[in-house]
């Protein structure tokens, strides 16, 4: 259109004569309008879809269903395998402690030693007090132990019964004869019953000097005992946890020394719920998580199942073994455990990568057609490279397993199996 023909629709009588600048204004204004209505149709189509978006490209697999193992989630407590307080049993001042905290010892190995001077001097007057009872049987050195027979008094109390016995007899036989007076008979007879009782007390005498000496060995024994004790000794192997005592210290009887834990294998000590009871069995096998190790988990296995239930709590203790050969785990830690209740159980499992965890909600992109629907699902525990779906989703279903972050509730996508 010229600029003529837009001052006479402008209404200018003669454009010529336009002298007012608005009016030149309104001119170019409709001149623009007119221009831009004359684009063709197709114009208009391509314009039409050059707004509509662009499918997304997405690989796409199904939920499947797998027979997986089925854990009951507890919390336990590891716990030392054995633990002791090793104490002294003597009184004593402390010479010697190799061992500290930390310190990994082994059965028999010497913890601590007593000053032993004074318990020295009770073996030795144990020992010459025994030598004295023996010398009084007439035993020498280290000589065998005597009969009654073999002791001296015992022999001439022996020897004097014989002879008091041969004279009563000889005088029994002449009383009947009537060849010696009663006088002499009753003397005999009196020498008999005194040779007797003095046979019987050298017996007496001998068996209590028996008793002495066995006395005397038991007080060696006991002085040898604890000279012994001075030397005090680890009763298992394990790792010194505390030492209770320092060198140079004089100590009483019982003192606690040191105490030593022993940490491999260590028990894992969990209360099960009711509900969990009957697949609680020996043996079984157990997971284990430690906070202190992110990342890494370890094995057990059940060995001890308490008898009873705690009627209050309605659980019960059950204990595992946990192998520690490489001490990184300590008695006392808290962990995670998974106990297998079920080892053959059918899932719904979806491909780990189908799902995107945001604020708290986990989710997935089920794939209807050529568009996708947002699912919100409740996620189990995974297994290889599915995890299982507890709610949200069902078996046969296509899940997008790419591009997740692009995708939303309602869009196109272009789908490809894996």
């Amino acid at each position: 259109m010229s600029f003529m023909a837009a001052c006479h629709l402008a209404g200018a009588p003669r454009c010529e004569s336009v002298r007012s600048p608005q009016i030149i204004l309104v001119a170019l204004f409709l001149t623009l309008c007119l221009c831009g209505c004359s684009k063709s149709p197709e114009q208009g189509v391509r314009a039409a879809d050059a707004g509509r978006p662009e499918p997304v490209p997405v690989r796409t697999a199904s939920i499947i269903e797998r027979r997986v193992e089925r854990y009951a989630e507890v919390v336990g407590t590891l716990k030392a395998d054995q633990q002791v307080v090793v104490s002294s049993e003597l009184k004593g001042t402390i010479e010697e402690l190799p061992v500290d905290l930390g310190s990994v010892v082994r059965q028999g190995q010497m913890l601590a030693r007593l000053s032993s001077r004074e318990f020295q001097l009770r073996v030795d007057q144990a020992e010459a007090a025994l030598q004295q009872a023996r010398a009084r049987l007439g035993l020498r050195g280290d000589s065998g132990q005597l009969t009654p027979e073999q002791n001296s008094e015992v022999r001439q109390a022996k020897a004097a019964l014989d002879e008091a016995r041969l004279r009563y007899d000889r005088a029994k036989t002449l009383i009947k004869n009537g060849d010696i007076p009663q006088e002499r008979y009753d003397q005999a007879e009196i020498g008999l019953r005194s040779a007797e009782a003095r046979y019987q007390e050298a017996q007496d005498s001998f068996y209590n000097q028996i008793a002495v000496i066995e006395q005397r060995v038991a007080e060696l024994q006991l002085a040898r005992k604890d000279l012994a004790d001075t030397t005090i000794r680890s009763p298992l192997d394990g790792t010194v946890s505390l030492r209770h005592v320092t060198r140079g210290e004089y100590i009483k009887a019982e003192t606690p020394i040191v105490t030593i834990v022993r940490s491999n294998p260590l028990r894992l000590q969990v209360v099960v719920p009711e509900v969990t009871v009957s697949s609680i069995r020996l043996n079984i096998p157990v997971t284990l998580s430690i906070d202190a190790y992110p990342g890494r988990t370890f094995k057990g296995t059940i060995s001890r199942v308490s008898p009873a239930l705690d009627e209050k709590a309605r659980t019960l203790t059950v204990e595992a073994t946990v192998d520690n050969a490489d001490g990184a785990l300590k008695p006392g830690l808290f962990a995670k455990v998974l106990l297998l209740v079920n080892k053959q159980s059918p899932a719904v499992m979806a491909p780990a990568e189908s799902l995107l965890t945001f604020a708290g909600l986990t989710k997935l992109f089920v794939v209807e057609n050529d568009h996708v629907v947002e699912r919100v699902v409740k996620a189990g525990r995974r297994d290889g490279d599915y995890i299982e779906i507890l709610e949200g989703a069902k078996v046969g279903e296509r899940v997008a397993i790419e591009n997740l972050g692009k995708l939303s509730n309602g869009l196109v996508v272009r789908g490809k199996e894996s």
